[in-house]
């Protein structure tokens, strides 16, 4: 019978060391937890940052082609506002690609006619 609680004691200490070890841990775990949770708060700030300058320069960019197309009825200017058309849907697709956030709903630009 003393061979049996000789035993059951040694499992109680080990399984108290065992214990004191997985507290320590979480302990050093929770130390860690307050930096991440700034380093995430940092991180959601400049991701909002950068999808705001690219929304931007979405809408810069499509000014920049009505601008254009309003300018001529020639139809090489045309293209080439057609092609600044493209470059902003390829970075608003980029911007989704990448972020998970849909552009701002922005109207695409419409030819004017020059008088």
């Amino acid at each position: 019978m003393l061979g049996l609680g000789f035993r059951i004691l040694m499992e109680l200490r080990a399984a108290r060391e065992q214990l004191a070890d997985i507290s320590a841990q979480l302990s050093a775990m929770g130390a860690k937890l307050p930096g991440m949770s700034q380093a995430i708060d940092n991180l959601t700030v400049a991701v909002s940052n950068q999808t705001n300058a690219e929304q931007s320069a979405i809408t810069l960019i499509q000014g920049l082609a009505a601008e254009v197309r309003a300018s001529s009825q020639d139809p090489a200017i045309q293209a080439l506002a057609d092609k600044i058309n493209a470059n902003a849907s390829a970075l608003a697709a980029a911007v989704v690609a990448n972020t998970g956030v849909a552009p701002a709903s922005t109207p695409a630009p419409t030819a004017t006619p020059s008088t």
